[in-house]
């Protein structure tokens, strides 16, 4: 399923592209946030839902940025229920910061997959913007 969503950064767009495991650390949603030794990073991620707070193990993996944007894949499980997400994000420089516009294709697999389309989509771009905000925020701050 695909979702899209977009916000402004009061920051710049190396600021955005310099986001490490010690600054994700401080995104209120990620916990036990660990850079791997193959570039990934890892992270114990909870997202609100209606469904109260779910922990969802996670993988990010940067596949290319530039000034431009960036590509993420991002890899999640929950009990049975795995998660896969190929996110683009697209950088503008504008008066206020950066005009940030993401796309993602997101795929449930196992029980999650069944709660609906319009249910996971809806969690999903919620959950992903969140955090994109989140982490644009805590870049702007250093």
């Amino acid at each position: 399923m695909k979702i899209s969503g977009q916000f402004t950064a009061q920051t710049g767009v190396r600021a955005l592209l310099d986001l490490s495991a010690s600054k994700l650390e401080q995104v209120s949603t990620l916990r036990d946030v660990a850079a791997k030794p193959d570039g990934s990073i890892s992270a114990l991620f909870t997202p609100a839902t209606g469904f109260g707070r779910l922990p969802i193990t996670i993988k990010i993996i940067q596949q290319g940025s530039d000034e431009s944007g960036a590509l993420l894949r991002v890899q999640g499980r929950l009990g049975p229920n795995l998660f896969d997400v190929e996110l683009a994000l697209a950088f503008t420089a504008s008066g206020a910061g950066t005009d940030v516009n993401w796309e993602a294709q997101f795929m449930a697999l196992g029980p999650a997959a069944s709660v609906g389309q319009r249910v996971a989509g809806d969690i999903a771009t919620r959950a992903i913007n969140d955090v994109l905000v989140a982490a644009a925020t805590i870049g702007a701050a250093h």
